[in-house]
């Protein structure tokens, strides 16, 4: 079975090699991008063979020590809910790219900025640390601002592309206190991890 990190690597080394190819090669660009995303979204169903639906904890998981004396790691997991919203993001992501035939104007930079998003939600929904989620939730907002200033739609609507790093930076950080006193206390709780 594959580690959860290629899952999370695949769209993000995707979007590392479209920032080599000529900006009028358009054709290879998307190309590269849909083969990464279809990758993604393969890989994604790999883990279905494998997954144990009568269990309640976390299955695949992985983990690299970060910081022991804050208890951070580098932990990845699927569990029952996470799982199908892996499956969802890795499905959506690849149809916004196929339905991407109309984007015309810098085109490198929004195939680079849509693979740099679905690498981030796949970390949303795979981290199994208070601190990588917070990384991750962070990350999806920089593709996320770029995607609605530049692309989302005529005429462009000057703030709009605000609204989701307002919503989402108000939902992370109404969370953050709870994280800084389970570090202040010395607390291991920063894992979801069960058991």
């Amino acid at each position: 079975m594959p580690d959860l990190s290629y899952l999370l690597l695949t769209p993000f080394v995707g979007a590392l090699a479209i920032t080599f190819l000529p900006r009028d090669a358009s054709w290879a660009i998307r190309a590269t991008a849909l083969f990464a995303s279809a990758m993604t979204f393969a890989l994604s169903w790999v883990y279905i063979g494998d997954f144990d639906y009568d269990q309640a904890g976390l299955q695949f998981f992985h983990q690299t020590e970060w910081n022991t004396r804050l208890g951070t790691s580098f932990a990845l997991g699927l569990d029952g809910f996470s799982y199908p919203m892996v499956l969802l993001a890795t499905l959506l992501s690849l149809v916004a790219l196929l339905a991407s035939t109309a984007i015309s104007e810098r085109i490198k930079g929004y195939y680079i900025l849509v693979l740099l998003l679905e690498s981030a939600m796949l970390g949303v929904f795979m981290a199994q640390d208070w601190s990588l989620f917070y990384v991750f939730w962070e990350l999806t907002l920089i593709p996320l601002f770029f995607l609605i200033d530049r692309w989302g739609g005529r005429p462009p609507r000057r703030g709009t592309e605000f609204r989701p790093l307002h919503h989402g930076r108000l939902g992370i950080h109404a969370d953050k206190p709870a994280g800084v006193v389970r570090c202040r206390t010395g607390s291991q709780l920063l894992h979801v991890r069960n058991g």
